[in-house]
């Protein structure tokens, strides 16, 4: 539809109905992200707006208003508006895990970190507690910390990955926070379980079935009855990390007994560092293609500061096909050389961890390079079997010669 010109002014406004329609629906459709409020929780006070650094938030609003004037109604209503949504939309899905210590969230108080919960609560799957309000804080008290902690697990329904350090100021009470968190949570992190109960981890194995990754450090009533109930309970299990202290080993756990962790089906990576009970025969077990999943299944496998197995032991691994990666670090009471030479000679080893002093022969160590073809990651830091600098130059010579 064609109208006459204005009267009063020298144009002319060519406009159909139909476009007419659309541009005013679109006007409509979009009042309401020009003029809705929005509210983050890291805006304590206003004094926080002036501390803004973007260039588009410096700008004094009458000269904002006048470029996004210069922007054609129609484009400005259904465009510009359009963009602001998308980004807002945008960031909300884009909130589906928080570090509460490294993006300083945990400064904020109990009820702004209940309200940024409560808004994105749902869609978070993964959060990590590391050193949450760790700072010194006469007000954050042991129960104050443990209450935020759970009450933020609670929120999060769909919850499926928990880290958390439990330092000496801020301790769970056995399964106080566990029985929070969903029940199909895939990966939990603990680190320095000094204190949890062999009830904890029995309560950890019967509830949280689905785990796929368990990390576990410290963890002082490491016995034969709790592996037991791991493999029994946690068949789901890809990625299985216990940490000793080598300086203070738990002698209440027997090979025997750690040998059930072969029966794994699904295990992809196994790190026991410091662990006593990691002897020959625990080598021999796990190795073993013809009776355990596990030595069919893990590539990654770390033994690192384990002093109870031989190089005979450790040749057995050589029987594993899908081990490319072995961690040996700090590995210092018995020469390992030849050990390491039968798994290189199978020539599947593309990163291996040497460093901490690791009793390995010079010149193995150069045979042990050249057999591994594969190789992309050696790591011989603080490592005395360098310290002559013609083997150095002798090992840089066999990389040259593989890498070419």
């Amino acid at each position: 539809l064609d109208h006459e010109p204005l009267r009063g002014t020298g144009r002319v406004l060519a406009m159909n109905s139909m476009s007419s329609s659309g541009f005013l629906s679109s006007l409509l459709d979009n009042m309401d992200t020009l003029t809705g409020p929005s509210f983050s929780p890291f805006q304590i006070s206003n004094e926080e707006n002036t501390t803004q650094t973007s260039p588009l938030l410096s700008l004094p609003n009458n000269l904002l208003d006048k470029i996004v004037s210069h922007i054609p109604l129609r484009d400005r209503t259904r465009m510009v508006a359009r963009v602001c949504r998308s980004l807002r939309d945008s960031v909300n899905r884009s909130i589906v895990s928080v570090a509460f210590y490294k993006t300083q969230l945990d400064e904020l108080s109990d009820t702004h970190i209940k309200y940024f919960l409560s808004i994105h609560g749902s869609k978070i799957n993964a959060i990590n507690f590391d050193l949450f309000r760790s700072v010194e804080d006469e007000a954050c008290t042991q129960w104050s910390w443990r209450q935020s902690v759970i009450t933020a697990v609670k929120m999060c329904t769909n919850l499926r990955e928990l880290d958390i350090l439990v330092c000496k100021r801020h301790r769970l009470r056995d399964t106080d926070l566990l029985t929070a968190v969903p029940v199909g949570l895939t990966r939990l992190e603990l680190e320095m379980c000094l204190r949890l109960t062999e009830s904890s981890m029995r309560f950890i194995f019967n509830r949280l079935r689905k785990l796929k990754v368990l990390y576990v450090s410290e963890l002082r009533i490491l016995k034969d009855p709790i592996v037991s109930g791991l493999v029994s309970n946690l068949k789901n299990l890809r990625d299985l990390s216990i940490i000793g202290n080598p300086d203070a080993p738990n002698m209440d756990l027997s090979a025997s007994a750690l040998c059930h962790l072969a029966r794994l089906p699904r295990l992809q990576n196994l790190c026991l560092e410091g662990i006593p009970a990691v002897t020959d025969r625990f080598l021999a077990e796990l190795s073993d293609t013809t009776t355990n999943a596990a030595a069919r299944s893990i590539t990654s496998l770390s033994l690192a500061f384990c002093f109870n197995f031989s190089s005979m032991g450790l040749q057995r691994l050589a029987r594993m096909p899908k081990l490319d990666s072995l961690n040996l670090d700090g590995i210092t009471k018995r020469d390992i050389s030849a050990g390491l030479e039968k798994i290189a000679a199978e020539g599947r080893l593309m990163r291996l961890l040497l460093a901490e002093g690791t009793n390995v022969g010079c010149d193995s160590l150069g045979e042990i390079v050249r057999k591994s073809t594969r190789l992309r990651l050696l790591d011989i830091s603080s490592n005395e079997v360098l310290a002559d600098w013609a083997a150095a130059n002798g090992l840089v010579i066999t990389l040259f010669l593989l890498i070419n």
